[in-house]
């Protein structure tokens, strides 16, 4: 943001968990009720879809961690060679955390819901 704001590496998760509690919201409130429409399923699609979608964008997440890391190499090497160059911003890592967020709630949801889909009566909570 500035030249003298440095945000820890370890406060990166902040936009993962950000993303995740966003998606979730938005899941429920929003997709679920759109894909009962299409779908007729009372869960809107069924948990396997929920899982594949995940696995989609958390490889999405990943070719865009994989493009901003060439941008960082590119960048670290005109540092090298031109100096009085900055370091890159964290802002470039923030896709790749949100995507990596959004996939995970797609993930948790339709892994929760398919174990305790499968899960016998007697081992079930309320």
């Amino acid at each position: 943001l500035t030249k003298s704001f440095q945000l820890p590496a370890a406060s990166m998760s902040v936009f993962t968990i950000t993303s995740m509690l966003t998606t979730v919201v938005f899941y429920d409130r929003l997709f679920v009720p759109m894909a009962r429409r299409f779908t007729g399923l009372d869960r809107g699609i069924t948990f396997l879809h929920r899982m594949g979608i995940g696995f989609a964008i958390s490889t999405l997440a990943t070719l865009v961690a994989g493009f901003v890391e060439m941008k960082r190499k590119h960048y670290a090497m005109q540092a090298r060679t031109m100096p009085g160059h900055g370091s890159l911003s964290f802002v470039w890592l923030v896709p790749q955390y949100g995507l990596h967020g959004v996939a995970e709630a797609f993930m948790s949801i339709g892994h929760l819901e398919f174990f305790y889909d499968q899960a016998p009566e007697s081992m079930r909570s309320t």
